[in-house]
């Protein structure tokens, strides 16, 4: 009776399913009390397990080195990018934007990554308009 059902809840226990499906419930438990959305995060890991999706995480996993150097050589070309802005452009850059190399790229990274790209980071341009 009661020692069978107990060594059901123990073996049942030991389960690493029993163990995933209790931290799906915790972290949703603790994304509703602490409104946090890091622990909503965890539920995202289910989709690592469809079928359908093996083949991406494969694909991901197999080329992740071709991809860091890839990242790489992005970062590169923009770093040469943002030093020929501050060596070309730099009375044009805005106020406090670019006033040493790492705030520059730091800005350059942010802006071409979230705005409009790097145009947000510079002065309109003011073009002469009494050209005859």
């Amino acid at each position: 009776g009661v020692m069978s059902g107990l060594e059901g809840l123990k073996i049942a226990g030991g389960s690493s399913r029993v163990h995933y499906e209790a931290l799906q419930v915790v972290f949703a438990a603790a994304a509703a009390i602490c409104d946090y959305p890091l622990f909503t995060a965890y539920a995202l890991l289910d989709i690592c397990g469809w079928k359908g999706s093996r083949t991406v995480m494969d694909a991901i996993y197999f080329n992740f080195g071709k991809m860091m150097q890839t990242m790489l050589l992005g970062l590169l070309a923009m770093y040469l990018w943002m030093v020929l802005g501050i060596m070309l452009l730099k009375d044009l850059h805005r106020e406090d934007e670019c006033n040493n190399l790492f705030q520059c790229f730091m800005s350059y990274l942010f802006q071409s990554i979230r705005d409009n790209g790097v145009s947000e980071m510079l002065e309109d341009a003011v073009f002469p308009t009494d050209i005859a």
